[in-house]
């Protein structure tokens, strides 16, 4: 016989702690790898991409090089820091890490920056005159134009993939593999 949960026996499961220790936690070393490897990827990617175009091969590899590092060290570990581990502190007691879950998470992370300057471009636009990037009119009359939120959209979805990749490099490091614990018998209840 299927036994119906209903919200408070989830309640009880939360405060009694049976439902979170179901989903075993990685290991402490896995996830301390694992949030320098999710930030790691993502530069690892544009050292690659920065690599493969230029002329002189010395050139552009020392530069992409240079580049990513310092973007590493600059950027993508200091917002792991601030942003990415308390976001993994409080999702951790409500959310499985699954692949689903590592992968939004790391999207939300890579876009909140974006969202700010985003909010901030917006809101400072209307003094700036008429503008225009990739070859059409984003900025006209101080008013965006179609032009400026296709354009915000796609940087937007270019920083929600590079953050779903590295929230997938993430659950690889940390979370694949983990397997729920068998669920515990109850008193009273029939045996199948």
């Amino acid at each position: 016989m299927n036994r119906r949960i209903s919200l408070g026996d989830y309640a009880s499961l939360r405060t009694n702690g049976e439902f979170r220790n179901r989903w075993p936690e990685p290991p402490h070393w896995r996830v301390i790898l694992a949030f320098v490897g999710a930030p790691a990827f993502p530069t690892a990617l544009f050292i690659g991409a920065a690599s493969i175009s230029g002329n002189d091969v010395h050139d552009r590899v020392m530069w992409a090089f240079v580049i990513g590092l310092s973007a590493f060290f600059s950027m993508a570990l200091p917002w792991t820091a601030i942003v990415a581990i308390p976001l993994f502190l409080i999702l951790r007691r409500f959310v499985r890490p699954s692949f689903w879950a590592c992968s939004l998470a790391g999207s939300a992370v890579v876009c909140l920056p974006l969202l700010g300057l985003f909010l901030f471009g917006l809101v400072t636009i209307k003094g700036e005159p008429d503008q225009s990037a990739f070859g059409h009119v984003s900025v006209l009359h101080g008013q965006p134009t179609i032009w400026w939120w296709l354009e915000s959209a796609a940087i937007f979805g270019g920083a929600a993939a590079v953050g779903s990749a590295s929230g997938f490099v993430f659950w690889l490091i940390a979370a694949a593999g983990l397997k729920p614990a068998p669920a515990p018998e109850r008193a009273g209840e029939p045996q199948h």
